[in-house]
């Protein structure tokens, strides 16, 4: 098969996609996980999802009915990311989530697979961030200039790096002030309609899910130990304070005292 010409994975390849390719895949998965592999039944749709046309994507999970849609040949790495999220789908990890906390489900979840799939492929530029670039990597002074910027989806990104620090500082006031301006981002997106939302939501996720993976890969935290972190806590603590006192201390190599 032939070597992909862009990819973030040193060993990532080309593939054809079929049943067996997906059932080796979870087969991966279910190895770095540590967990036994099970029968697992779902459908391969090979063309497009009508209602998902006007985002830009190379697979995708239908959760409710189980299809797993992608192109008849694509890049391992897509193979494994999507078979990761049907994983989570088919093991009924316990995420539950109130209003407003959705998005951090699928940071949480989105970073796991990110995380997954570089345990298995290897990262080759562990910093390398589509989209916007990596909020953890641009200078202050850059950022808040930045932050004039008239897209909410990037204008929320690029907010995650102060909202942490605020944080790890255990400045409440501070995080909460950034946090509101973060929420009204999100809200000023979901003002500009259904297709731009959408959009502007997978490009939110992918963005920050692959900073915190290559934060977790470059720190040696493998994606068994996120996986046992979420099974084990994510009820008990909740989706928000899930993310935000046991994922990013993670990503940022920092601790806090959970009470």
């Amino acid at each position: 098969m032939d070597v992909p010409k862009i990819s973030v994975y040193e060993s990532d390849r080309v593939v054809n996609v079929n049943i067996s390719t997906i059932k080796n895949a979870l087969r991966d998965i279910s190895r770095i996980y540590g967990v036994p592999i099970r029968d697992y039944e779902f459908t391969l749709e090979h063309e497009t999802y009508e209602g998902m046309r006007h985002i830009p994507h190379q697979g995708f999970i239908e959760g409710e009915t189980k299809r797993i849609h992608l192109p008849k040949t694509t890049n391992l790495s897509v193979v494994l990311h999507e078979a990761a999220h049907y994983f989570m789908l088919s093991r009924d990890i316990p995420f539950e989530f109130g209003k407003g906390e959705g998005l951090y489900f699928h940071l949480i979840e989105e970073t796991l697979v990110e995380l997954t799939v570089a345990d298995i492929l290897t990262y080759r530029f562990p910093s390398m961030v589509d989209f916007i670039g990596d909020h953890r990597q641009i200078p202050s002074k850059v950022l808040k200039q930045r932050l004039k910027s008239k897209d909410p989806s990037e204008r929320f990104v690029l907010r995650q790096r102060f909202l942490e620090d605020a944080l790890l500082a255990e400045n409440n006031d501070e995080f909460d002030r950034i946090k509101k301006e973060s929420d009204d981002d999100i809200s000023q997106l979901f003002s500009l309609g259904k297709e731009k939302h959408e959009i502007g939501l997978r490009k939110i996720v992918a963005t920050i899910a692959l900073s915190n993976s290559s934060q977790l890969y470059k720190r040696s935290i493998p994606a068994r130990r996120l996986f046992y972190e979420i099974t084990k806590d994510v009820l008990k603590l909740g989706v928000h304070d899930f993310y935000f006192l046991r994922l990013i201390p993670l990503v940022r190599g920092c601790r806090i005292q959970v009470s």
